[in-house]
């Protein structure tokens, strides 16, 4: 396979990628070959794919049910990849129950992944709209944004309590149109 895949370096664009389908067996090795050829900062992922759908029962050890693609960049920093298109699974999400203009919208969390000690700028009351109550963070994940950014997105009525302000803590709305076309593809 070397100088296979020496040639074929050769032929890819700057900004090209290079897939490689192997099994587990070979993963590794395949891996140092490649990381020798096109370096190891050249890596873009190790994706699995599913080929079998179905156990082999009459496999002696564990069924496998699939196989790897390396993938290497011929340069990292030229290389991008193309978005996928949303599926229907991933657009079901998206709705419009308070008919806002700007369409259909998700909500998502509105917290982050650090505690109180470490960001206590993002530890700051919320008012519940409905309620009129002050809702705090939990200690362990504060909010995810300053309280200024927090004020711009009340103003600009991103902030979910649920449909009658039911929701303990808000969720931001993310409307489908302010959304990239299509997500970045994943490893599996």
């Amino acid at each position: 396979m070397y100088p296979r895949l020496v040639l074929l370096k050769q032929f890819l664009r700057e900004d090209g990628a290079i897939f490689v389908s192997i099994d587990d067996k070979e993963t590794a090795n395949l891996r140092l070959l490649m990381d020798e050829i096109f370096g190891g900062v050249n890596f873009i992922a190790s994706n699995i794919w599913q080929k079998k759908y179905a156990r082999q029962n009459d496999s002696q050890t564990v069924s496998t049910a699939h196989d790897y693609v390396l993938a290497f960049a011929k340069k990292i920093e030229s290389w991008r990849p193309g978005k996928i298109e949303r599926t229907a699974r991933q657009l079901n999400g998206f709705s419009n129950p308070d008919n806002d203009k700007r369409g259909v919208w998700q909500s998502v969390v509105y917290t982050g992944p650090k505690n109180r000690s470490e960001r206590p700028n993002l530890y700051y009351p919320i008012r519940n709209p409905f309620t009129g109550e002050d809702v705090l963070p939990d200690e362990s994940r504060v909010w995810g944004c300053d309280a200024t950014a927090t004020e711009q997105n009340i103003a600009d009525g991103r902030l979910w309590w649920g449909e009658t302000g039911q929701l303990s803590k808000p969720r931001k709305k993310v409307f489908l149109s302010e959304l990239a076309d299509g997500v970045v593809p994943d490893t599996l």
